[in-house]
């Protein structure tokens, strides 16, 4: 009990000096809101963590190992790479995910995870998505032959129709979905394994951060590597795009920012002119709704107002209607300043679940 008071004590004084530069970083209190969300979430999400642990019990199988996490991302990216993509990001381990994964694989139900058992946000995402896969020959390389299985989908999936001829596909759109920056993984030998038909098994899950396999969307951008990065970022290891690059020297990143109707700036990002927008500067820059500006419709003002209709109003007219709302030409100086709060926040939020972990809170 005294570790969790002095841990707490220590998160307090942490969050005390360092919110007002979130703050005054982002101008305004909308980041310490944010903040104050994600120490919530985190706070949460390893108090349900401490109860499962306390509840569940592995049904056999030593989980996913140090070496395993090393080549679950090795094939993954070796799979991105291979696709041909401009906006492809590289993957980052993320414990978090693998705690969900390893719960679901230890429960030894054969099937997807509802999304009402668990909180996307708690992992610090809009959507978590699942790959599951088991066999009940335990002589199959783990994790070699489920992503191989996985990346195999390819041949029945249609690029352009973005339809599948034979299901399932979706577990190859998972793997080389292009914003999708983060996995985690489980894996169970599992004496029972309910609704899969067969007994013995081993089960593997991967989840991702963020989800894809969003409808109606294609699972990357074909072009030329890293020319299109998502976050606007343009830093670019082994051809996919690499937000832990800290400058152009380090490793084998390489500044990749072209910026056709801009210039670069720094952190290898893109300031776009006139009326270009995008990460790379190659989206003319226009209203995509009538209902820009119009009367009854998105009205210029909603385009300041965070908080119109619990945000719904402020992201549509953002998105639809950028030339009402003075976004043409803006390019990353947008971009930047929000890459630098964010930075800070992430700074904060590491360093506090640095000091929970080190006071045993979530053990």
């Amino acid at each position: 009990m005294r570790s969790v008071v002095f841990g707490s004590v220590v998160v307090l004084a942490l969050l005390s000096c360092r919110l007002l530069e979130a703050a005054e970083t982002d101008n305004g209190d909308e980041s310490i809101v944010s903040l104050a969300k994600r120490l919530r979430d985190f706070i949460r999400q390893h108090q349900v963590e401490k109860t499962s642990a306390a509840k569940s019990t592995t049904r056999g199988g030593p989980g996913v190992t140090g070496e395993m996490k090393k080549r679950v991302l090795d094939l993954h990216e070796k799979y991105r790479k291979q696709e041909g993509a401009s906006n492809m990001q590289s993957f980052v381990w993320n414990d978090k995910l693998a705690r969900l994964a390893q719960d679901w694989s230890d429960r030894c139900n054969w099937g997807h995870r509802t999304h009402d058992t668990f909180q996307a946000s708690d992992y610090g995402f809009k959507s978590v998505g699942e790959n599951i896969w088991a066999f009940s020959d335990h002589s199959r390389t783990i994790p070699d032959q489920p992503i191989e299985d996985w990346y195999n989908e390819k041949n029945y999936y249609n690029f352009d129709s973005m339809q599948c001829s034979k299901e399932p596909c979706g577990h190859y759109t998972a793997v080389v979905w292009s914003s999708t920056r983060e996995i985690g993984c489980g894996y169970t030998e599992c004496p029972t394994l309910n609704g899969a038909g067969f007994n013995n098994g081993v089960y593997f899950v991967c989840n991702y951060g963020p989800g894809g396999n969003n409808y109606g969307v294609q699972p990357y951008k074909k072009g030329t590597a890293c020319s299109e990065c998502s976050t606007g970022k343009f830093y670019c290891t082994d051809g996919l795009c690499d937000d832990t690059c800290n400058g152009e020297g380090s490793g084998k990143c390489e500044c990749k920012a072209s910026c056709p109707n801009g210039h670069k700036v720094d952190g290898c990002r893109c300031q776009c002119s006139g009326d270009w927008t995008g990460p790379a500067c190659s989206d003319q820059c226009a209203d995509h709704s009538p209902a820009c500006g119009a009367n009854p419709g998105l009205p210029e003002m909603l385009c300041h107002d965070p908080n119109a209709m619990g945000g719904m109003l402020y992201d549509q007219i953002n998105k639809d209607c950028p030339k009402l709302c003075k976004k043409c030409g803006a390019g990353s100086s947008k971009s930047a300043s929000s890459s630098s709060s964010s930075s800070v926040k992430e700074e904060i939020f590491q360093a506090v679940e640095s000091i929970l972990a080190d006071h045993n809170i979530h053990k």
